[in-house]
């Protein structure tokens, strides 16, 4: 089976599929959309999804159980959570969140945007652990390397430009793949874009 997002009267949803061909059935039913949702990767009997609230698109993490249609949130409904990626065993996400109020400074009277990367488990929302904080900074397309230790990620210059990364999840030492844009031939600016 398969999951899709489809509009459901006044608000899009989450529908599973079973096989080809299949009608889709409702997963979901709120006044809010749902944004990015997958499965646990083995199992499959419960997902993650993001949902907002009142159309303010400050997305919070919630887990469902299939079988029970029961939910509950994961992330913290005071920031904005980016969307879950799971780690190859299946027993943890992660995903960035940013602050929702990206004007206000901290103790130090900074103002930069903050973005943390988190790993949780979505079962046991209390596991959640901050991996890192970057200030002016975001990072998106994670992936897990096969043995769970190193996420590969996208550090996101501006529209046209981006940085690949390593992170080594025990330690949070970080390695840039991905060298500075450089001059072409004729002048022009080399501009490094990771896959999406």
């Amino acid at each position: 089976g398969m999951l899709i997002r489809a509009r459901n009267r006044q608000a899009v949803q989450l529908f599973t599929v079973s096989q080809p061909g299949a009608r889709p059935e409702p997963l979901t039913d709120f006044p809010d959309a749902v944004g990015a949702a997958a499965f646990q990767p083995w199992s499959g009997e419960h997902i993650v999804f993001q949902k907002a609230r009142d159309g303010d698109e400050v997305f919070q993490l919630f887990r469902m159980h299939l079988g029970t249609k029961e939910w509950a949130a994961i992330s913290d409904a005071k920031e904005r959570a980016g969307p879950p990626v799971w780690n190859r065993k299946g027993d943890r996400i992660v995903y960035a969140s940013s602050s929702i109020d990206k004007h206000s400074a901290d103790e130090e009277g900074d103002r930069a945007a903050e973005t943390k990367l988190i790993l949780v488990d979505p079962l046991k929302p209390a596991t959640s652990k901050v991996l890192a904080t970057f200030k002016a900074r975001s990072f998106s397309s994670f992936q897990f390397s096969p043995d769970d230790k190193t996420l590969l990620m996208r550090e996101n210059i501006s529209a046209n430009q981006a940085h690949l990364w390593l992170f080594d999840i025990e330690s949070g030492k970080q390695r840039r793949l991905t060298p500075e844009p450089g001059p072409e031939p004729g002048g022009r600016t080399r501009r490094l874009v990771s896959p999406s």
